[in-house]
């Protein structure tokens, strides 16, 4: 992430949280980087992992951005009991 964004900073948590329709856990990854324009981003196989891994657990995955604003990437992945 710093080698391309060009990053100070990064704020990464994970947490598990208690919704109405289950247990979650939630990871959350933001940096104060060049950030990108998501209509023209041409995912690389790290974006295209977590995506992936996101899914075959049966989550979400967001990725947002925009020009000089940095990037955040917010992954939901259920619990199972």
């Amino acid at each position: 992430m710093l080698k391309h964004s060009r990053a100070t900073e990064v704020f990464i948590s994970i947490n598990c949280e208690k919704v109405n329709d289950g247990e979650y856990v939630h990871l959350l990854i933001k940096d104060n980087g060049i950030g990108l324009e998501i209509e023209n981003i041409n995912p690389g196989l790290g974006l295209l992992g977590m995506r992936e891994r996101g899914d075959m657990l049966g989550g979400q995955f967001q990725l947002s951005s925009s020009r000089n604003n940095g990037l955040t990437i917010d992954i939901e992945i259920p619990l199972t009991n």
